[in-house]
């Protein structure tokens, strides 16, 4: 009988693996309701899950300008049918208003070859171009 010891038994505890990355993850099924978030996304946006998870993924339209907004809808397009996109960087505001740049790459989810769900990783680099920026002058 195999062990189930938590080392081999990561496979079933897949929940864990995404909650622990340190990318943002953000899952939405093809009627666009927020699935799952993880910490990480969380934490670059400063929600909390009960603001996020259950909801439409329409109400995320408000934390970016129309120009961010072109590049991902341009994205899901792309992804829904069935390309990864390369990653992408866009505005986003927090929570509290503060812009942020981050970095997205969009993926279709599959099951039986057959669509059902959108994954988004995510990675805050403001502070990686705050420091190049400050780093040429």
């Amino acid at each position: 009988m195999p062990n189930k010891t938590p080392s081999n038994n990561i496979l079933e505890n897949l929940d864990l693996v995404i909650e622990n990355l340190n990318e943002g993850v953000i899952i939405i099924n093809l009627s666009g309701k927020i699935l799952k978030v993880n910490r990480t996304l969380l934490e670059i946006g400063h929600y909390k899950r009960s603001d996020l998870e259950g909801k439409n993924a329409m109400k995320l339209v408000k934390i970016f300008p129309l120009k961010s907004l072109k590049k991902i809808i341009a994205s899901f397009t792309h992804a829904a049918k069935g390309y990864s996109a390369d990653r992408y960087r866009v505005e986003a505001k927090t929570k509290e208003g503060n812009k942020r740049i981050i970095e997205l790459s969009t993926s279709l989810i599959e099951k039986n070859n057959k669509a059902i769900g959108i994954a988004v990783v995510v990675r805050d680099v403001t502070m990686i171009l705050e420091y190049r920026k400050f780093n040429k002058k």
